[in-house]
């Protein structure tokens, strides 16, 4: 009887890991709670602000009399239990600045300053009817720009934080399928909301076996 032969295959090379990092979904959410706290926080200031002007100002106060007397920061700060919620509210329905996980900084000025504008209105409007003359009406129109700015500014640090966060994301292999200028734009949007994303690009459909050698890649 001939001696039997063992066959031997060679061993399948393994996945490499995947780099650890920063969940998408985390990225996502720190990012909105960072906006949320530091909006509300930015409207907060800016009344603030504004009443710190319009009240204890020299320039200010030479140039537009107060009529009247200064009610006190308390009249004011009792108020921002409303406020902030109103402009917060505001931003997320009808700016939408929260529910959107990337926009373009030119629709983000836009949207912030349709909100501001919305919630400036709202916050007049509601004291005019419920205060009268209770509340100085040059320094909540102070107020709104003033807010309007810092939430500007209130944007911009949370932008910084979420391209620090996005240089660790993790991320899955993006595959487009054709060419030309529609396949520029597309990965240069991708690469722009998520700078580590893999992006490869075929001309046409792969087959299986390609597709399972990009994904070793």
């Amino acid at each position: 009887m001939p001696p039997l032969v063992a066959e031997r295959t060679a061993p399948q090379a393994a996945a490499p890991a995947k780099p650890a990092g920063v969940p998408s979904w985390l990225r996502l959410s720190a990012v909105r709670g960072l906006r949320l706290v530091g909006d509300g926080a930015a409207v907060a200031l800016g009344h603030y602000a504004a009443y710190r002007l319009r009240f204890h100002s020299a320039w200010l106060t030479q140039q537009v009399p107060v009529v009247g007397v200064d009610p006190g920061w308390e009249l004011y700060s009792r108020l921002l239990w409303l406020i902030v919620p109103l402009w917060l509210g505001l931003f997320w329905y009808s700016s939408r600045l929260y529910r959107h996980s990337w926009q373009s900084p030119f629709d983000m000025l836009i949207q912030a300053a349709k909100g501001t504008l919305l919630s400036s209105m709202a916050v007049l409007a509601t004291t005019l009817l419920f205060g009268r003359l209770e509340y100085s009406r040059f320094m909540l129109l102070l107020a709104g720009a003033l807010s309007g700015i810092l939430v500007l500014v209130s944007h911009a640090l949370a932008d910084a934080v979420d391209g620090l966060l996005a240089s660790w994301e993790t991320v899955q292999p993006m595959l487009i399928v054709g060419g030309g200028k529609s396949s520029e734009l597309l990965r240069e949007n991708l690469k722009e909301r998520h700078p580590r994303l893999p992006v490869i690009e075929r001309d046409t459909i792969p087959t299986p076996a390609e597709l399972e050698e990009a994904a070793r890649q």
